[in-house]
């Protein structure tokens, strides 16, 4: 089962208020949807304001596609007809949307894998490993998010409330834009284990817009699963990471010759990138309980 909210649930979570109509019944729980057209009769469509579009021209046709009610930013009107159609007035919409797909990480609990990206190439080396470690170890317990950098902050957070209660582990590349999606982002997810690529960084950096980039990782850090607040990373130019190493003791990682483990470095001694790349993908398997053999042998399958 996907994520569904009531009526009474959505304005719990989102703190919003019912601005017009009728609440539904308060056992009718129903999933969320973004775009009108693809909603499922009896949904909670929402409004999300983009750069091209503003969901909130499209009440109408919610309510003509037999949606349940509407989650709107707090306006003065609304372009619908209809005065019993429920409509719940936040904020803001993709905010609440944020807190709807929080809700529904917490309450399957899954363990979460952040690794950064970069949006020149979306699916990184780690990411493709990860994926392949997780989805031959886990099966149909893993649940896999599209990179950010491919698409738009809404639709990445209805991936996340697409998450069903056979989810378990959920990995998801993070490419944000700015500082403020990546706040969106982190906190929605709330990484168990994060991992950090020399080319992630520089994008981090780079979506930082000014922003010291290590501000801007305390950002994704402030986020963390608190239960479980693991950081992989690897070396970048400045060592800038280290700074973190004091903050958690025992719970950052940093990538160095000498804590390489031996298998990598004797397989990939003269290919340091790569080297880097396998030491994250051993490290964060080590911290989800999968055997080090295992590992080793689906990376060899990987190279075959």
């Amino acid at each position: 089962m996907v994520a569904t909210f009531t009526a009474e649930e959505i304005l719990e979570i989102t703190t919003g208020r019912l601005a017009q109509g009728m609440m539904p019944d308060e056992n009718e729980a129903a999933e969320l949807c973004i775009d009108t057209r693809e909603i499922k009769e009896g949904a909670w469509f929402v409004a999300l304001r983009g750069d091209r579009f503003d969901g909130h021209d499209f009440l109408g046709d919610a309510f003509s596609s037999g949606a349940l009610g509407c989650i709107v930013s707090e306006r003065g009107s609304y372009p619908i007809a209809s005065s019993s159609f429920p409509l719940i007035a936040v904020d803001d919409t993709l905010t609440a949307l944020k807190s709807l797909a929080r809700n529904w990480r917490r309450r399957l609990s899954p363990t979460v894998v952040a690794v950064t990206g970069t949006k020149k190439q979306p699916f990184g080396v780690v990411t493709q490993l990860m994926a392949r470690i997780m989805s031959s170890c886990f099966g149909e317990q893993l649940h896999f998010l599209p990179p950010t950098a491919v698409l738009p902050a809404g639709e990445a957070l209805t991936c996340l409330l697409s998450m069903d209660e056979m989810s378990r582990y959920c990995l998801f590349e993070l490419t944000p834009r700015s500082v403020d999606e990546l706040s969106l982002f982190c906190s929605a997810l709330t990484p168990n284990i994060l991992i950090i690529t020399n080319d992630g960084y520089s994008d981090l950096k780079a979506g930082a817009a000014g922003t010291d980039a290590v501000e801007a990782l305390a950002e994704v850090l402030a986020n963390m699963d608190t239960r479980k607040r693991m950081v992989i990373a690897e070396d970048p130019p400045g060592c800038e990471l280290q700074k973190f190493a004091a903050v958690f003791p025992g719970k950052f990682e940093v990538y160095s010759e000498a804590s390489s483990n031996p298998l990598v470095a004797g397989a990939y001694a003269e290919n340091r990138e790569l080297a880097q790349h396998l030491w994250c993908v051993f490290t964060a398997a080590r911290e989800m309980g999968i055997d080090e053999a295992e590992v080793l042998s689906l990376l060899s399958m990987e190279n075959a």
